[in-house]
């Protein structure tokens, strides 16, 4: 059977996280193989179903809760009973700050399957009097409801992560390593304006400083930090293009707080001090 990737569209792009409450019948597909890069959590509300995700096969019941990992394929089928579940969808992106502290860095490993939670958590008390929360805070209208969801699904991946990681060790290897750092990148391209440092990529990754700095240029042809830049130039070259903006306004907001690293920079892959550029494209 063919496994798709399934791309969400979120229900309000401003909201990142979606509920849904499904019911069907004993003999039908819930939903057929798939994977995406979304955090998804499955709280079975009534009967059951078979649920396989990669290659573990288990029934799930009344009270169970299924939590699927990004990239995981996963599928369902209800094949003794009928099932109703309760969907939760949670774009991790929602949990990351610009400043990537160490909470950051905790999801970002989760997103990036450096560890992964256990497929099937059953009889935790704890974690289904969140999920609970969650629902009530969801049915209302209040203009807090959005930080109330977001705070108690922030407890449940931080409980799940002390709680329920699996045994086995999902730390990067030689297999997946592009994978890792190919995710890295687009986290750079849309986080170039944070205060990142080699070292926080390097722990975003399972990796030592020093083997991720070999490893990634190996990879990319550059270094980190001169990635990072070349990012950062690119934006700050479109900004000088297409904006009125002061190149002072420009540095900062592409992450640079020196003013002369930034010009120096600049003329690095430009040939042109940021000055001249926008004078070349004064029309």
């Amino acid at each position: 059977m063919q496994v798709y990737n399934e791309l969400f569209s979120l229900e309000n792009e401003a909201i990142p996280i979606t509920i849904r409450k499904y019911f069907y019948e004993k003999g039908y597909t819930a939903f057929f193989p798939h994977w995406h890069k979304k955090i998804e959590i499955l709280y079975i509300t009534g009967g059951s179903m078979q649920i396989i995700c990669n290659n573990e096969i288990f029934q799930a019941y009344k009270g169970d809760i299924v939590f699927v990992n990004p990239d995981d394929v996963h599928s369902a089928q209800c094949n003794f009973e009928d099932a109703e579940y309760v969907c939760i969808i949670i774009d991790a992106d929602i949990f990351i700050s610009n400043k990537l502290d160490i909470c950051d860095k905790t999801i970002l490993q989760l997103h990036n399957s450096s560890y992964k939670i256990k497929s099937l958590i059953e009889d935790d008390s704890y974690l289904l009097s969140i999920i609970k929360k969650v629902l009530d805070e969801n049915k209302t209208q209040d203009s807090k409801r959005l930080m109330l969801i977001k705070s108690n699904l922030y407890q449940f991946l931080i409980y799940c992560i002390c709680n329920h990681i699996r045994t086995e060790s999902y730390q990067a290897n030689k297999d997946n390593e592009n994978y890792v750092v190919t995710e890295l990148l687009k986290y750079i391209q849309t986080n170039y304006s944070a205060q990142i440092t080699s070292k926080d990529m390097a722990e975003i990754c399972g990796y030592t400083p020093s083997y991720f700095c070999r490893y990634f240029k190996n990879f990319v042809g550059k270094t980190p930090v001169e990635y990072l830049n070349t990012i950062r130039i690119k934006k700050a070259h479109e900004m000088l293009c297409n904006t009125n903006k002061t190149i002072t306004e420009i540095a900062l907001a592409v992450g640079y707080t020196s003013l002369n690293y930034f010009s120096r920079q600049f003329r690095n892959l430009f040939d042109c001090s940021p000055k001249d550029m926008r004078k070349q494209n004064i029309h």
